[in-house]
This record gives C-alpha cells, sequence and structure tokens, in this order.
C-alpha cells in the first residue's frame, strides 16, 4: 500500500520502476501521436498551399514560397496538442491510484515553519523555489539502489507528477472535476487542519492558457471560504501552476504580454482576495509570491499599477508593487520580497525590449538591491535548512543574464567565480549557464550563451581543476563527526555541492565542446587544457558510470581538429597537440592495462582510446 506510515526501500524502488515505465510508455504515444499529427497537418497544408501557388501564378505570375511557411505552423500546432483521451473509467481509476503518491511527499516547503522563521528570526528563512535545478542531470549519475528514502520518494513524486500531466492533458474534465469536488470539500469541512495533498494535482497538471482560465474562475468564489491552512497550501500549488503555463506554454504567455489583456478568470479579483487576507507579515509571507503571479497574468494592470506616481491616490495593486519595494530593505520582509522580484525578472524574459511591458520596467529599479540580496558570498540567501538557496540564485542569474548579459558577464561572472565564493556560489553559476547552453527554444530576444563563452571559459576550467579530485577525507571527517550535526551537514553539502559541479561543468563541455578552450588569455590557455584535461582523465575512474562516460564524451570533441586547433597559439600548437595528446593516450593505456578483469569499463576505455587514436591521426594528416 503506498499509505503505510513505514513503505519498505525495496517497495518503494519497485513503485518508482513501474512508474517510469508507465511515464515513459506515456511519453513515447504522446510523441509519437504528435508526430503522426505533424505530418497529417504538413500534408495538408502543403496541398492548400499548392493550390493558393497555382492561383498566384494564374492570377499575378509569381509564385509564392509557403511550403517552409506551411511547415512551421504543422509543427507549431501539433507541439501543444493535447493526446487521444483514455476512456473515462480508466482515466479515473490511474487518477484515484497516482493521487495517493501526492500524500507520500510534503508541500516543498512547510509554509508555517517559514513564517515563523522569517518573523522571528529577521529574514534569514526558507523561501518557495521557483524553478527545479536539472536534478535529472545529477541523478543520472548515481545508482537508483544508493539513493536515499527521500530522495527515491521525491523520484516517486515526480515521476508519478508526469503521468498526472498526462492524465491531465488527455481527459481534463476528469481531473479538473476531481479538484472542484476537493476545492468544494475544503470550503465546508470544520477540520481546521483538512487534507490538502490532493491539491498538488494543480503543480502537475497539463494547464494551457483556457485550463489555468477555468481553475482561476473557480478559485474567484471559493478561495476566501477555504481554511486557513488550505489557502496557504493553494497559494503555493497555484503559483506553482502558474509557472508551469508559462513554462510549457510560452507563446501563450508571450502573446498575453503582447496584447496587454488581462488572463481569463479574473486573477486582479484573487489577487484583491489575497490582498484582504495579506494583513501581517507571516501571511504576506504566504500570499505574496501568488499575487505577484497574478499581477504578471494582467499586463495592463501591472502597467498602470507600475506608471502610477500618485502616491496619495494608489490602486490596491499600486500599493503591492510598493511594499514590495520597500520590504527589500525590510529585514523581515526582504527574502520574501527578493523571491517576488525573481518572479518579476523570469517573467521579463518573456517580454521583448521592443513591447510595452512594465516587467521590463520594474526590473532596473530594484537590480541593484536584488543582486546584493541573492549573490553577497559574506550572506548567503539561504533555504528553510540552513543552505544556500541555489535554485532561486540560479533562477535569478539565468533571467538577468538574458535581460543584460554584458552586465553580468562584467559584474556577476567575476564575482561568483572568485576565490572567496563559496562552492555553492560557483555551483550557482554552472547550473544557470548549463540552463541556457541546453536550452532549444529560446525566445529569440534572448540571448545564447555565445557572448559569455570568453568570460566563462577560464573560470570553468579553473573550477573544474580545483574540484575534479573527491575528498575522500572530507567524507571520512564527517562521518566522524557527531558532536555537531550542523557541521557535518555543512562538510556533506560541500562535498555534493563539488560532484554536482563537475556534473554541470562535463554537461556544458558536452553541450559546447568550445566553452572548453574559451579564452580572453591565449597565452596561458596550454597549461589552462593541460589541467583540463588530467581532469578528465581522473573523471574516467570515477565511480559514477554517468561521470565516467560524459568524460570520455568530452575528450572525444576535444579531438575534434577544429577544437584541436584552438590548444595552442602559433607555432607551439603542434608541439602542444602532440604532448598532451600523448599524455592523455598514455594515461588511458595505463588504466587499462592496470584493470584486474575485462568489464564494461575496460570495453570502454580500449573503444575510447581507439576514437582518440583516430582523431589524432586525422588532425596530424590534416597538418602534415
Amino acid at each position: 500500500m503506498v499509505l503505510e506510515e513505514v513503505v519498505p526501500v525495496d517497495v518503494m524502488q519497485s513503485q518508482l520502476f513501474v512508474l517510469r515505465i508507465l511515464s515513459q510508455c506515456m511519453e513515447a504515444h504522446w510523441k509519437a501521436y504528435r508526430d503522426q499529427l505533424t505530418q497529417h497537418l504538413r500534408e495538408q497544408t502543403e496541398q492548400e498551399s499548392e493550390e493558393m501557388a497555382r492561383e498566384s501564378v494564374a492570377n499575378t505570375g509569381s509564385t509564392l514560397d509557403s511550403n517552409t511557411v506551411s511547415a512551421i505552423s504543422a509543427v507549431a500546432q501539433a507541439r501543444h496538442s493535447d493526446p487521444p483521451p483514455l476512456d473515462d473509467p480508466l482515466a479515473k481509476y490511474v487518477l484515484s491510484v497516482l493521487t495517493r503518491f501526492l500524500h507520500d511527499v510534503p508541500t516543498a516547503e512547510d509554509p508555517d515553519a517559514r513564517s515563523d522563521s522569517m518573523t522571528t528570526s529577521g529574514g534569514s528563512s526558507s523561501r518557495r523555489r521557483t524553478t527545479e535545478t536539472d536534478t535529472t542531470l545529477v541523478a543520472s549519475s548515481l545508482n537508483t539502489a544508493n539513493l536515499q528514502e527521500a530522495e527515491i520518494s521525491n523520484e516517486i513524486y515526480k515521476t508519478a507528477g508526469r503521468v498526472l500531466f498526462y492524465i491531465s492533458a488527455s481527459n481534463w474534465p476528469i481531473v479538473f472535476a476531481r479538484l472542484k469536488a476537493r476545492i468544494q470539500h475544503l470550503t465546508t469541512t470544520n477540520d481546521d487542519w483538512p487534507e490538502t495533498a490532493e491539491l498538488k494535482l494543480l503543480e502537475t497538471a497539463s494547464l494551457n492558457q483556457r485550463r489555468l482560465g477555468q481553475v482561476l474562475t473557480e478559485l474567484r468564489s471559493t478561495f476566501l471560504h477555504l481554511k486557513r491552512s488550505a489557502q496557504t497550501v493553494m497559494g503555493q500549488v497555484l503559483h506553482k501552476a502558474i509557472w508551469n503555463w508559462i513554462e510549457v506554454f510560452p507563446s501563450e504567455f508571450v502573446h498575453l504580454c503582447q496584447t496587454q489583456k488581462r488572463m481569463e478568470g479574473e486573477p486582479h479579483i484573487l489577487f484583491d482576495i489575497c490582498h484582504s487576507l495579506a494583513t501581517d507579515n507571516r501571511r504576506r509571507i504566504h500570499f505574496w509570491p501568488l499575487q505577484t503571479m497574478l499581477l504578471i497574468l494582467c499586463p495592463d494592470i501591472l502597467l498602470n499599477a507600475a506608471m502610477n506616481d500618485n502616491r496619495n491616490n494608489m490602486s490596491k495593486k499600486a500599493q503591492f508593487l510598493e511594499a514590495l519595494k520597500k520590504s527589500l530593505r525590510n529585514k523581515s520582509l526582504m527574502e520574501i520580497a527578493g523571491l517576488c522580484y525573481v518572479d518579476v525578472c523570469k517573467a521579463s524574459t518573456y517580454v521583448s525590449k521592443n513591447d510595452t511591458s512594465a516587467l521590463r520596467h520594474i526590473v532596473p529599479e530594484i537590480e541593484n538591491e536584488l543582486k546584493e540580496l541573492l549573490f553577497t558570498p559574506s550572506k548567503p540567501y539561504l533555504d528553510l535548512d540552513g543552505t544556500t538557496d541555489k535554485a532561486t540564485m540560479s533562477a535569478c542569474l539565468t533571467a538577468l543574464y538574458r535581460l543584460n548579459p554584458r552586465q553580468v558577464i562584467h559584474s556577476l561572472i567575476p564575482e561568483l567565480s572568485s576565490d572567496r565564493a563559496p562552492i555553492a556560489f560557483k555551483l550557482v553559476l554552472a547550473q544557470s549557464f548549463y540552463t541556457i547552453a541546453s536550452e532549444d527554444d529560446r525566445l529569440p530576444w534572448n540571448p545564447s550563451i555565445q557572448p559569455a563563452t570568453s568570460a566563462l571559459g577560464a573560470p570553468l576550467r579553473k573550477m573544474f581543476a580545483e574540484n575534479v579530485v573527491r575528498e575522500g577525507v572530507t567524507e571520512i571527517m564527517a562521518r566522524k563527526i557527531h558532536a555537531d550535526r550542523r557541521l557535518k551537514k555543512q562538510i556533506l553539502d560541500n562535498v555534493k555541492d563539488k560532484q554536482e559541479l563537475i556534473i554541470y561543468l562535463l554537461k556544458m563541455y558536452q553541450i559546447d565542446p568550445a566553452l572548453a578552450v574559451a579564452t580572453e588569455a591565449p597565452e596561458t590557455v596550454e597549461d589552462e587544457i593541460h589541467q583540463l584535461l588530467k581532469g578528465l582523465l581522473l573523471c574516467l575512474n570515477d565511480t559514477h558510470i554517468g561521470i565516467r562516460t560524459t568524460a570520455g564524451e568530452v575528450l572525444l570533441q576535444l579531438f575534434d581538429s577544429r577544437i584541436i586547433e584552438r590548444w595552442g597559439s602559433g607555432s607551439n600548437l603542434m608541439s602542444t597537440f602532440w604532448n598532451l595528446s600523448s599524455d592523455v593516450i598514455i594515461s588511458i593505456a595505463r588504466q587499462l592495462m592496470d584493470l584486474k578483469c575485462t568489464d564494461d569499463k575496460s570495453r570502454f576505455l580500449l573503444e575510447l582510446l581507439q576514437q582518440l587514436m583516430t582523431r589524432r591521426n586525422i588532425f596530424l594528416k590534416d597538418h602534415q
């Protein structure tokens, strides 16, 4: 049973295995359906285009190049198509089974603990994470059998969420009916602490603009009647649900901002309800993030509120923006205000500089204070556990780069990569630029990683060289520390951060090998490349297969002729290449000879060695 007080780890692993199979089957089916629909729409639009072209030739004597346009239109139309619906009884059964898993994982943050911490400790508490780091990036290098129980439980929740995402897309009326029933129950129950886990369906649902509008319409009339604890939880899940809509359906949000129209469901009314409830700091901490997102869903109202200079006659929305700005200097509210402004920064990246939007005007007014709050090494931005809130920092850095890459390149990259910066700050830098480098559907006005490549090259190579060696002694020390659990946790967190940093750097080099050899100082690049290659060779011996294989792929890319030409400069290039490549070949050969038995690792190293020597010979042949 899912709801047992103690579920054995092997049972949890079995649940995770089955859920992953179900999730992958549904994702594969959805992709196949979209591919089929794309092909059908492309053929249909091409046929219509040919007919239009023939008419154009007959009327004007010229042809229209519409095939490309029709193909793009077909892909865009199919990309956000829902999967075909499941039979209602089947969808209801899957929904009833999987919603049980929503009970097993607590809400991302305990709202009461958050408000208590922020109001009593003067602002050193947690904030709700606005974006998740690419946890699969790290999890892929770990064996499921080695995951802690909490991590397995978290993976179960995420995987169940992907299945629920599919169900909500294919059978939305059934999911919405269940949500409405739970909301209605929460408005009538006499229990002061009712069960609210099922509200997390909103976090996992596939909400397009129409569906989100339905949810807002429902909450507009029921939110005020929810129990106090249910209001808090609903505020959290709706905040995340709005972000899920923006990130999954960005074109809808872009269109909303460009047209300066309001979201369906009248979110400004729900904003006013939250405004009336946020009467003290404790409640402001609960509702301000949601109020920020609700205001963002009303571009016309946000613009009027942001431009309101009449302090004697301010609307509730203008009062909220003014309070938010002042709270950046309020010790008890500065951190929640910072979180709200991170949301504003992220949302601003969906708006072109040429569009009339309040979002682009708000950020410059608070940018310096926000950077001071989040990126001061001597005063890290902490979460509830007392560790650096890397997720919020990474989300902010990514957004600031998209809004003003030059300023980030000249100020934040040197700050986050400096020797005095904690390892968590360096991990934030790597996470953020990995997100930028791996972005597939970048909005046309957002910059790629290319402008920052030269500035990132040397700092990233230095980080890699400094952290590639596992700190086994530190881990042993951490195990021996019993008296100070806080110190032990800090040491183990640093070890984990270093491992994650290496993984992110490897993934970045895998995506963009030019980043590994980029430099602003050509005279030092030879030694830096040497250290990088030594670090990659160490990674080939790592116990995690994900790190080993990624390091091997990076080595292969660095042995590409176009990349080798950037190992050195001028007349020294050939001697540099010969010395460095020989060191790599010899090191891998020694690793092969030291292996006691023939296994997958020896096969991997042998194949890697063969490919490296082939690429080495190609470069030599091209430079005879």
